[in-house]
């Protein structure tokens, strides 16, 4: 994690998604867990934050 990171943890936020666009990923992070990185091909799904939402990674590169 990054000082940016650390601070909206500070500040209470829970999740933070950062999309790397070079890469195809998005790395989604919690103060507790750390980093998980998905990739183009991956689903994100099961987020506690967002009970029964479902994300194709490869749709957010779909529409940049």
């Amino acid at each position: 994690m990054n000082a940016k990171t650390d601070q909206f943890f500070a500040a209470g936020t829970t999740v933070v998604w950062i999309v790397d666009l070079e890469r195809k990923t998005l790395r989604v992070l919690t103060p507790d867990v750390g980093a998980k990185v998905f990739h183009e091909t991956d689903t994100l799904s099961d987020c506690p934050l967002l009970p029964g939402f479902t994300l194709a990674i490869a749709d957010i590169f779909r529409v940049l």
